[in-house]
């Protein structure tokens, strides 16, 4: 079986409806593309899934389904979002009372650096899903931390989802022009660069998880510099990365 972050098959994404399943599985990521993606892997591996574009949004799922007497068995929990990220989710839900032996939570993350991690452990998380994703590294983890029998060892087939690839098309369009737009008008302020990092880093995850591997690195360095350059010529950074991510595409 091929995984999705396998240019030979990147095409094919699952469109498959959740099922009735013991296990339910929340996941908590703000890329909405990204986000429909994974809970599509997930539904291939015969899980029922929920998705939450933040941590706030997350918080409040948990909550509802105790309270409804259908718990998820376990949260994969990406660490960017806005509102409440995953970190300090983690931490509310711990504090809330929801045990790690009751509800594993796993982390969704592109740059597992070791200081994230160890906060993130510190919150109560019990480990971390590297980003991009696959359809073997997400079913592994699963396998892990839900009970037994809960995932399908023989996935559902693929189906193309041209809506979904529309949308991608359309996500690097947009920032390679919003990229253009910043050196066309030599914008060099905090919220244009806050506005294209957030922009890079969708990319990134989106790009991997269709396979497209030398883009998503490409748009991750790139944003990995915006952050690290401080008060150095930041359009000159800007102008050498876009030759690079439009050399990616």
């Amino acid at each position: 079986m091929g995984s999705l972050s396998n240019p030979a098959t990147m095409r094919q994404l699952a469109s498959v409806p959740a099922v009735d399943s013991t296990a339910r599985v929340l996941i908590a990521e703000d890329n909405e593309i990204g986000l429909e993606l994974t809970c599509m892997m997930a539904r291939r591996l015969g899980l029922n899934v929920e998705g939450a574009g933040d941590g706030h949004q997350a918080l409040q799922m948990l909550r509802t389904a105790l309270a409804e007497d259908r718990p998820f068995s376990l949260v994969l929990m990406d660490f960017m979002m806005p509102v409440v990220d995953g970190i300090e989710a983690t931490r509310r839900l711990r504090s809330a009372g929801f045990s790690a032996a009751a509800l594993p939570v796993i982390a969704l993350t592109a740059v597992a650096e070791p200081r994230e991690i160890s906060r993130f452990t510190a919150a109560g998380g019990q480990g971390y899903l590297s980003k991009p994703l696959s359809l073997d590294k997400l079913s592994a983890v699963l396998e892990a931390w839900l009970p037994d029998d809960s995932v399908n060892k023989q996935p559902a087939a693929a189906y193309h989802n041209h809506a979904l690839e529309n949308r991608y098309a359309e996500r690097k369009r947009a920032t390679l022009a919003r990229i253009d737009l910043a050196l066309a008008l030599c914008q060099s302020d905090s919220d244009s660069i806050t506005e294209i990092r957030d922009l890079l880093h969708k990319l990134a995850g989106t790009a991997g998880l269709f396979g497209d591997d030398a883009l998503s690195a490409a748009a991750a360095d790139f944003e990995k510099d915006l952050i690290a350059i401080g008060s150095d010529p930041v359009l000159d950074l800007i102008e050498r990365h876009q030759a690079k991510l439009k050399g990616a595409l």
